[in-house]
């Protein structure tokens, strides 16, 4: 109603509310499309004379609102009007000031968004002037301070002294500062929107994003500049532009490092370093040495300094009250979340490095994750140096064994802590190690380790959703110390695979649950297993978890179609009685699966 009424302080107050509302329900507003989108066209159409400027911004930003939320498929028969619309009005001759301006550029990203990769041949008229603005010097800068003071109108000054220097004078137009990190923001989610979509761009948009990394005047473009660079890195990969990949990353590496070491907020350290994983994670190959040993500098001054106000909060929580002690608890967290971050950039690179990692890795690296292992560090720090040493040995091949017998027994001592993720990394760790030690290497180990996991598995709570996770990893290292020792320890492999299979189905690690599941077939294929228990006793107990985790997201399709082979052999072997009659053993939502 309020849309339709002839006052444009309530129809500005109406287009507010809906773009509000739209945002906040997302698909939800789908039933409400066709009720509001009408009367948002016909005020973006239809308003003229003097002081509908602010009105037709409104509805603009509207329609960008409503088509985010509905998505492509309701969208799509006003898209093309609306952009063309939309084309018209920023060809004209709008004032420096018109609010529609940047009511479009917003509106054309949130329709990018909704659209995806229809909109490609729009980029061409809304990316140039994009560029532009996040190229443009004019939002800060400093002069030296005897130069005239500018009268520009809606600058403002700042006058310091710098020592061995003289006086400077930082200019700001906050904005234009504010025009280029929309600008910077806007660019970086057409590259990731449009993907190779994008390639015209890249260039350019690189050149002068890449030294925005470390722009001192606005967080808003840094923080853009820092995204962009993975989907900038994505789009010449899916381009198969491998040579300039590699060549934008070369590019933005020192800025990135330099960003690394000269962030001072801990929340923005943790954006540049997921950034800088994720641009990593793109490369086709692996870092060079220089690189990689330039990148452990920079990670090592971040936990060093991480480590340094780690012991200053530390002094200070002595005799704080509960609320600086609060404080400071937030502020580790953050650090902890932090490291997690490095170890992330860790995983990348061993991930594409292998086994040529580990000599670039045994120096500040190792000692700095090693020293998180120790029992007074945080959780999240356990954490951060379990999961990076998970990743270590389980990339590096033959040589990650000299880690394997060090880390193992750090494994075994975390196993049942009460943090999920320290148990979780744990326990995952020691199948790692098993495979790492192989059958021999891990022979001495064996008892040991699946007592703690056995216990881990059967302890209480264990198949909560607090802890299920890390059961569901627990259940997979088991199955890994059985595959790897059915040689050298075939009366403990006999005694634990009767009770590994007791403990299935997985139905909380959506990634681990797949492999157990994978390791089950490994077994049943065998029909010597002593997974079949004496006489195919838990032969039920197996056509039970394989009903329950068939056609499910617990199985990946190689295995499903396994299952199906399974299935059919045990079936021409036993006979249609017999398998009748194990069928009918089972509860009846369970045998409807082999029915259908």
């Amino acid at each position: 109603k309020l849309l339709g009424v002839n006052e444009r302080l309530a129809q500005t107050a109406a287009l507010s509310a809906v773009s509000a509302v739209a945002s906040t329900i997302e698909t939800g507003f789908q039933k409400y499309y066709g009720a509001f989108m009408p009367g948002v066209m016909k005020l973006l159409t239809e308003s003229k004379g003097g002081g509908s400027e602010k009105l037709k911004s409104k509805a603009i930003e509207c329609v960008g609102a409503i088509a985010a939320a509905v998505g492509p498929e309701q969208f799509r028969p006003q898209f093309k009007p609306t952009m063309e619309f939309l084309l018209k009005t920023q060809g004209r001759n709008l004032g420096a000031d018109d609010p529609q301006i940047n009511a479009i550029l917003e509106c054309c990203a949130r329709i990018c968004q909704c659209m995806g990769k229809e909109f490609i041949p729009y980029i061409r008229m809304v990316v140039p002037p994009l560029l532009k603005a996040a190229a443009s010097k004019d939002g800060a800068f400093m002069q030296d301070g005897d130069d005239d003071v500018t009268d520009k109108e809606g600058y403002e000054t700042v006058d310091f002294a710098v020592r061995g220097v003289g006086n400077k004078r930082l200019v700001v137009n906050s904005a234009m500062l504010q025009e280029k990190a929309m600008a910077c923001h806007m660019l970086y989610q057409y590259a990731s929107e449009l993907k190779e979509g994008f390639y015209p761009y890249v260039t350019q948009t690189a050149k002068i994003m890449v030294p925005l990394i470390k722009y001192r005047y606005h967080e808003s473009v840094r923080v853009a500049a820092v995204d962009s660079i993975p989907p900038l890195l994505e789009c010449l990969k899916l381009r198969g532009e491998i040579n300039k990949l590699k060549e934008l990353f070369n590019f933005a590496l020192l800025p990135y490092l330099q960003a690394i070491m000269l962030e001072g907020d801990v929340s923005s350290l943790i954006g540049i370093l997921h950034s800088f994983s994720d641009a990593i994670d793109v490369l086709p190959g692996p870092m060079d040495a220089k690189a990689i040993n330039e990148t452990h500098q920079a990670l090592g001054f971040v936990l060093s300094e991480s480590n340094r106000r780690r012991a200053e909060r530390f002094q200070e929580y002595k005799n704080a009250d509960d609320e600086i002690k609060e404080e400071i608890e937030e502020e580790n967290e953050q650090e902890d979340e932090m490291i997690g971050y490095v170890g992330s950039v860790i995983k990348s690179i061993v991930d594409l490095s292998k086994a040529q990692y580990l000599d670039l890795f045994n120096g500040i690296m190792h000692r700095l994750m090693w020293q998180y292992l120790a029992p007074d560090c945080s959780d999240g720090q356990h954490t951060a140096a379990l999961i990076a040493y998970c990743n270590i040995i389980e990339q590096g091949g033959a040589a990650a064994g000299k880690y394997a017998g060090k880390f193992l027994p750090v494994c075994v001592c975390y196993a049942g802590n009460t943090n999920t993720n320290v148990r979780q990394a744990s326990v995952y760790g020691i199948g790692v190690c098993a495979l790492s030690l192989g059958e021999k290497g891990f022979a001495k180990y064996c008892n040991g380790s699946l007592k703690t996991l056995v216990q881990v598995i059967n302890s209480k709570s264990s198949r909560d959703d607090k802890f299920g996770e890390s059961t569901d990893n627990a259940i997979s290292s088991v199955g890994k110390i059985c595959k790897i020792q059915t040689r050298a320890n075939p009366a403990i492999v006999k005694e634990i695979l009767p009770m590994w299979l007791s403990w299935l189905p997985c139905t909380h690690d959506e990634e681990e649950g797949p492999i157990v599941h994978s390791m089950l077939l490994d077994f049943l294929e065998d029909m010597n297993s002593p997974i079949y228990g004496k006489g195919n006793s838990n032969i039920g107990k197996i056509f039970s978890v394989i009903a329950q985790i068939s056609d499910s997201e617990m199985v990946d399709n190689g295995t499903q179609r396994r299952i199906t082979n399974f299935v059919q052999r045990v079936s021409s072997g036993l006979g249609q009685q017999k398998m009748t009659s194990l069928l009918n053993t089972l509860p009846p939502e369970l045998r409807a699966k082999f029915n259908s």
